[in-house]
């Protein structure tokens, strides 16, 4: 089962409410799954509960601005155009990867992410999409 973040606090609900699919999920493939099902299972004995929060996106690289992406990167034509042409072509490739080598872009928290979020934070562009989670997020932190 391939979990895109986008269903993330559905699946975190199922692998909470059904054992089954947290025991099958704990041994999946796919990294997203298996991570987020051992994250529920760590939390379940210590007695918490996983509060799912979901952003309406494959992959939070998706909500980077990208003119800032691009000005750092020029090759990268914006996140429509490269999405497509990676679906369009793989090369057997995951959209990292395949990003990393047409439009010679670092792969890594570290090495990309951060630095973009850096720049997009100087430039006061904050993607309402992850500004709706931290208000969600500040809402449940409130709540008793």
């Amino acid at each position: 089962m391939m979990v895109q973040l986008s269903l993330l606090p559905m699946v975190v609900i199922r692998l909470q409410q059904a054992p089954e699919f947290l025991e099958e999920s704990l041994r999946a493939k796919e990294l997203t799954l298996s991570r987020m099902a051992h994250l529920v299972n760590e939390a379940k004995a210590v007695g918490r509960e996983i509060a799912p929060f979901g952003i309406p996106a494959k992959d939070i690289f998706d909500l980077l601005d990208e003119q800032v992406i691009h000005d750092e990167y020029p090759k990268f034509p914006g996140h429509r155009e490269a999405n497509s042409s990676w679906e369009a072509d793989t090369q057997g490739l995951g959209r990292k990867e395949y990003y990393q080598l047409l439009y010679e872009m670092p792969q890594g928290v570290e090495s990309l992410y951060v630095p973009i979020a850096d720049r997009m934070r100087r430039r006061n562009l904050l993607p309402p999409a992850l500004v709706d989670v931290f208000e969600d997020i500040v809402r449940y932190a409130l709540v008793d």
